[in-house]
């Protein structure tokens, strides 16, 4: 009886860590399976000091890319180092960009510009996930001006290089999260919040824009060897929710109780930035001009984020919020 009972108990382990083990693999979203070669490619990276986009710039730096880390850190030099010692390439620089900063963004720009030739593969990557308004040194809501407004303004002052380089991509983090968010209300982009639900709808909205911002440059590149795409990385178990989290009511509660969820059901930072690998490693033939990438492959878009009317106006309150009204594009 006894040895019945200890088989019935192995079988029963056996089942749930079977169950653990698959749902784990789907919530992952698997791993990306393009090999490519990026000898003698220059790949900028926003935010490739840590969370997803550390492993990402690892990954490129493997294939032999050479990647250009651009964070307001200086920590970011340790992780420069150690990414070298890991992939055994040399080819990893930082240079301090601040997002939270328009001017900072223009210094950058114009240093890396009189510096490179070419710009393969820029990856807007860096993010925040405030739950609480707070604004930008220029005054804007801080989720929209360093999500959306700082990565417009970089690839605007970037995209005559990106478009003089040949089969050029640029890469754009997203979130699904952005379904969340109906439009984009520029009334009120910048004014204080009275409730939790409104800022509970900042992250939403400045990832739409992310999306629209996409959707708006392919129409602008028309004719050009760039691609953009836009993407999906998953719920990441990361610092960026945990600081989320931190902010909230009962957020270290809260987060407390999502703990066990977020082991099974939160990808690691490393699947995390398999989607963007794909993007940047995909073929590009293969890859879908202002298309929307999840878990590795191509993803059905909504439709608020092919909205031409509201991209079209995200654009022009956009170059006129960064002061970019008379700018040529390239």
């Amino acid at each position: 009886m006894q040895m019945q009972n200890q088989a019935r108990f192995a079988k029963i382990l056996l089942g749930v860590g079977a169950s653990l083990y698959l749902t784990k693999s789907y919530f992952n979203g698997g791993k990306c399976t393009v090999h490519r070669d990026l000898q003698g490619q220059t790949v900028l990276i926003t935010g490739g000091n840590r969370g997803i986009g550390k492993e990402t710039a690892l990954d490129l730096a493997k294939r032999g890319a050479r990647v250009v880390i651009a964070s307001r850190s200086y920590d970011t030099l340790d992780v420069v180092k150690e990414i070298v010692k890991k992939s055994g390439n040399s080819k990893v620089e930082f240079v301090q960009l601040d997002l939270n900063d328009l001017q900072s963004i223009r210094n950058f720009a114009e240093k890396f510009n009189c510096e490179n030739h070419r710009l393969d593969i820029l990856i807007n990557n860096a993010g925040v996930y405030n739950t609480r308004f707070s604004k930008t040194k220029e005054g804007f809501e801080s989720n929209f001006g360093i999500n959306h407004l700082g990565h417009f303004l970089l690839t605007n002052l970037l995209l005559q290089k990106i478009v003089n380089t040949p089969q050029s991509r640029i890469v754009i983090v997203s979130s699904r999260a952005h379904t969340r968010s109906k439009t984009i209300d520029f009334d009120s982009l910048n004014q204080p919040t009275n409730s939790l639900i409104q800022e509970l709808e900042l992250y939403p909205q400045s990832k739409l824009a992310n999306c629209l911002f996409a959707t708006e440059l392919v129409d602008k590149l028309k004719g050009t060897d760039t691609k953009v795409v836009s993407l999906h990385p998953g719920v990441i178990k990361s610092g960026i929710y945990q600081h989320n989290f931190s902010q909230l009511p009962f957020g270290r509660l809260i987060g407390l109780l999502l703990y066990p969820i977020s082991l099974l059901c939160f990808k690691s930072e490393y699947y995390g930035a398999q989607t963007t690998l794909t993007c940047c490693y995909e073929d590009f033939n293969k890859l879908v001009n202002g298309g929307y990438y999840k878990d590795n492959q191509l993803y059905k878009q909504s439709p608020v984020s092919q909205d031409k009317e509201l991209a079209n106006k995200l654009w022009d309150y956009s170059l006129k919020a960064v002061k970019l009204e008379n700018f040529k594009l390239y």
